[in-house]
């Protein structure tokens, strides 16, 4: 079976769409395609199990109305070009894992190829939800209302960054990693300026990654002590989750699904500057399912030690959750849509 997957805009679509593309490349042809911009993550450099990476030349919506004419013009080139990478390559099966450029795909490839979403966050995404009615399946990572017809063919199967590999490496107890993704986020930098410089964490050793764009900022305003390490990007991210027993960060639904992989208790800071506050409502999941803890700059101490207290308690939690959830699950899944005839 020849299998494309596409996404693309963050890392939090990305990453989700390589955990599926390595499994399925030990029985299948994959291609992955993602927008051009998207070159800017070295993700691809050393992807070797895909068959072929493309780059398409399409962008999101744009909050500021007159710059949407060129979206539409991009839109309908990228159509026109994903089209012909489908036909040429002939993909059997096309998987949209978020970002406009996975609801272009899903338009692109017409009727003959089968079709299967999947939706990172609890609030779906403009890109998923406008194809909803023209995909033969949808993947959830949390349960989502949906009529009745849509109901009957998804299925939730978690985040595939929950079936995240286990670095080699050891577990603190007492260490605290705190991230704001890939671009940084000011609001969790000054968090952590404000714990950091309060020396109210002396007994934690705190790791802090900010972000390119902010660290030489971080850098001139923390008192920085024997306790703490700064970056302003690390690529072996998953080794920092699983050293830590907490990681404090934004509600990203692959950040999540990635320290729940790792029994890392997450510490979620949602950002408002996201469509529908999809990161709040992924965060009030996990808070509710005794697997982490909403924060604000209010909350963030009393939260940290609430954890550090009842830490055994959010890892049975996360384990039991885990339970319920398998890689192997999703690929049957996956493997039955693309080989069932129309």
């Amino acid at each position: 079976m020849k299998v494309g997957i596409v996404a693309g805009g963050t890392l939090g679509h990305i990453m989700p769409g390589m955990i599926l593309a390595k499994k399925l490349s030990e029985k299948h042809d994959v291609i992955y395609i993602t927008s051009k911009k998207d070159l800017r993550f070295d993700i691809f450099e050393n992807s070797v199990f895909l068959k072929k990476v493309y780059f398409v030349d399409v962008e999101g919506i744009n909050k500021k109305a007159y710059k949407n004419i060129n979206t539409f013009i991009k839109g309908v080139k990228g159509l026109k070009e994903i089209n012909k990478i489908i036909k040429e390559e002939q993909v059997d099966l096309l998987i949209g894992m978020g970002g406009a450029i996975s609801g272009i795909a899903m338009v692109a490839c017409g009727k003959k190829v089968k079709k299967i979403i999947h939706e990172q966050n609890k609030v779906m995404g403009f890109a998923n939800k406008s194809v909803l009615r023209f995909v033969d399946k949808i993947l959830l990572t949390f349960d989502i209302d949906l009529k009745d017809k849509l109901k009957r063919k998804s299925v939730v199967v978690s985040n595939p960054c929950l079936f995240t590999s286990v670095p080699n490496t050891i577990k603190d107890k007492n260490n605290i990693l705190i991230t704001s993704g890939s671009n940084g986020a000011q609001e969790i930098n000054d968090l952590a300026i404000e714990l950091i410089n309060s020396n109210c964490l002396m007994n934690y050793h705190i790791t802090l990654v900010t972000g390119k764009k902010y660290y030489d900022e971080v850098i001139s305003k923390i008192n920085k002590t024997p306790n703490v390490d700064i970056y302003p990007f690390v690529n072996n991210m998953n080794e920092y989750i699983y050293k830590s027993s907490i990681v404090i960060s934004r509600a990203g639904s692959a950040t999540i699904f990635e320290s729940l992989a790792l029994d890392t208790v997450p510490l979620l800071f949602p950002s408002s500057n996201v469509t529908n506050n999809h990161q709040y409502y992924n965060a009030l999941e996990i808070e509710s399912s005794g697997m982490g803890e909403i924060i604000d700059k209010d909350t963030v101490l009393k939260k940290i030690h609430k954890v550090t207290n009842n830490y055994q308690e959010y890892i049975l939690n996360i384990k039991r959750y885990k339970k319920h959830y398998d890689l192997d699950k999703i690929i049957k899944i996956i493997e039955e849509v693309g080989l069932s005839k129309s």
